[in-house]
């Protein structure tokens, strides 16, 4: 249940699930379930179950991640790709982290994307690509670059300067269903580019 590497953490499981207890690496981290899951052995256990110097990258055909295990898969690094491929593909991350973590690429195809940080965070590049919502909820600032969900609505939660580039929520079907919603506590909001099918809502409590 506990792994450790001075450099790097490499996984493949070409069957089944990868579940893990506590893993260090001085690094990066790569695990891939090539036909299951991803997740946590202990339900709602405290700490980390993922520590990384470097990039952590995850690749499931299942879930990464889950509801069950409140708050998710634990994640203590700066820099996370994370792709599911399958149906009910969602992706469950608690960043604890109290520094930048930057969402490099997180894909799901069909599922939700869920990711909280302790700190500030960028999302470069986080989509689902054929039905899922997504959530990013950052305890600093949020940079989305690129967020955009498709049959999924997207709300983005800051508590510092939220900037959003490029936020969309797209309906495949034009049923007009889902929202953006944006909120910051502090620092206010730079909203460049954000549509959605159905309604934009947003709120800063304090900043511009």
């Amino acid at each position: 249940t506990a792994v450790a590497a001075d450099n790097n953490i490499t996984g493949t499981a070409t069957a089944g699930d990868i579940t893990i207890g506590a893993m260090t690496a001085g690094a990066a981290v790569s695990l891939t379930a090539t036909a299951g899951s991803i997740d946590e052995i202990g339900v709602g256990d405290v700490g980390a179950d993922i520590t990384a110097g470097g990039l952590i990258t995850l690749n499931a055909q299942d879930e990464i991640g889950t509801a069950a295990n409140n708050p998710g898969l634990e994640l203590n690094g700066n820099s996370l790709v994370a792709h599911t491929t399958g149906a009910g593909g969602n992706i469950i991350i608690d960043g604890l982290n109290a520094g930048l973590l930057t969402l490099t690429d997180v894909d799901a195809v069909t599922g939700d994307i869920s990711i909280t940080s302790a700190g500030a965070m960028t999302a470069t590049a986080v989509d689902t690509t054929t039905s899922g919502g997504i959530t990013l909820n950052a305890a600093g600032a949020l940079t989305a670059t690129h967020v955009v969900a498709l049959d999924g609505s997207v709300d983005l939660d800051a508590q510092g300067t939220l900037t959003a580039t490029d936020v969309q929520a797209n309906d495949s079907a034009a049923t007009g269903a889902y929202n953006v919603t944006v909120d910051t506590t502090t620092g206010g909001m730079v909203l460049t580019a954000v549509a959605a099918d159905n309604n934009i809502t947003g709120t800063a409590t304090a900043g511009d």
